[in-house]
């Protein structure tokens, strides 16, 4: 018998959008709101939908259920003793697992492998073997069915932000090193290497990029 190897991407933003919507019934602007916040994640997704009704947070309306008005998002992303749960992880970690940890989040919502170790590298940060097996167990990572070996997500979507947050001043060094390491790239994602220029107040060495990923993404018909 022949086997064949079926290799599960995750869904787009706009088959997102007809899940959340559609199927879950979802107001249009709720479920972009949980889209935003989840970063991508379903299963994310599903949990903060789940915390909004548990707090009794979700309402009908004739475009489909919504958070009812006044709702901070903030107050659902924390899901209750969340930041202190990551706080006593964080501390409980050596000083280079700590930057390690923070070099992962400054990477974005999704952590690959071989740019951890180059940025990590880049930076002189040696994290420990089992930091990565710690990050699972304590669910600050997770490590979804159908992404590729060495690929990671932070679970929880109020987690970079905490990070960002504990990091101070470092944040802005951490994602400098992001930026130069998508240079060292031989394919460079320009859109993400835009983006990070941006938020780093170059705006004029982020036209480059910028443009490149504009111009990919008409190649491609994205646009």
């Amino acid at each position: 018998a022949s086997v064949s190897r079926i290799v599960l991407y995750p869904p787009d933003a706009a088959s997102r959008a007809v899940l959340l919507q559609e199927h879950l019934g979802l107001d249009p602007v709720f479920a972009a709101d949980v889209d935003r916040h989840s970063e991508g994640s379903l299963g994310t997704a599903l949990e903060l939908i789940g915390e909004t009704a548990r707090r009794g947070w979700l309402q009908p309306a004739r475009s489909g259920l919504q958070c009812v008005e006044g709702v901070e998002w903030q107050n659902v992303a924390s899901r209750g003793g969340f930041e202190e749960r990551l706080a006593t992880l964080v501390d409980g970690l050596s000083p280079s697992d700590c930057l390690a940890l923070e070099l992962a989040a400054a990477l974005g919502a999704t952590v690959d492998a071989g740019e951890w170790a180059a940025v990590c590298g880049a930076a002189d940060v040696h994290p420990t073997e089992g930091l990565v097996d710690a990050l699972l167990q304590a669910h600050v990572w997770s490590s979804e069915r159908y992404a590729p070996t060495g690929q990671w997500r932070f679970a929880h979507p109020g987690t970079r932000a905490t990070l960002q947050r504990r990091s101070g001043p470092r944040w802005a060094v951490h994602r400098r090193a992001v930026a130069d390491m998508l240079r060292r790239l031989a394919t460079p994602g320009f859109e993400r290497l835009g983006r990070i220029l941006v938020e780093l107040g170059e705006h004029g060495p982020a036209v480059s990029p910028l443009t490149e990923a504009a111009n990919q993404n008409q190649r491609e018909g994205r646009l």
